[in-house]
């Protein structure tokens, strides 16, 4: 079985219930056989897991909508003015 890079990848860890479940997201590449084939570190050997795998197509570079940034300097009144923003709060700290 080919494997195939993996790239990007996140771990997060929470608990609910007094059982911690590891979140891990990959973005990885389908082989020529047109299956993703993974491999997903645990550091636990011979230990049962309950897996869930979401797959989902990667989009190909277009987060924003077709023409969105066509909007940009569409505004042609020099009264129009941006106001002060203020300031961000303190970001919330996680143990």
């Amino acid at each position: 079985m080919p494997l195939v890079a993996v790239s990007g990848s996140r771990k997060v860890e929470c608990s609910q219930g007094g059982q911690i479940m590891t979140s891990i997201v990959f973005h990885s590449t389908s082989g020529s056989d047109g299956k993703l084939h993974l491999v997903v570190p645990v550091g636990q050997p011979h230990t049962e897991f309950e897996v869930e795998v979401v797959v989902r197509a990667k989009s190909a570079g277009k987060d924003w909508p077709p023409g969105y940034f066509d909007l940009f300097g569409s505004i042609d009144d020099e009264t129009f003015v941006r106001h002060p923003q203020g300031e961000l709060p303190p970001p919330v700290e996680f143990e």
